[in-house]
């Protein structure tokens, strides 16, 4: 059981990495919810509010990104921490 459990770490920080091609279709799929994002971020009271004080009508928008930033700067920084957990 701890064998399975070994391999799932590494496969996902050379995901995290682009190391192989689950790689592009993690990432795919966190760009692809922008849209998603953009929705939830308008119609919460809290994140709206937050959006409409940015510059004009992008501001949801502009915010979303920002968060999908923030997920991949995470991830990245998840990876890093597997790999120096694995290697000391």
């Amino acid at each position: 059981m701890r064998q399975p459990l070994r391999v799932v770490a590494p496969t996902l920080v050379r995901s995290i990495l682009f190391e192989n091609i689950s790689g592009a279709y993690l990432y795919a799929t966190l760009v692809s919810a922008l849209p998603l994002y953009v929705t939830a971020i308008e119609d919460s009271d809290k994140l709206g509010g937050l959006a409409h004080r940015l510059p004009g009508r992008s501001g949801p928008v502009l915010l979303a990104v920002a968060l999908f930033a923030f997920s991949v700067l995470a991830l990245t920084a998840f990876a890093a921490m597997l790999i120096w957990w694995q290697t000391s």
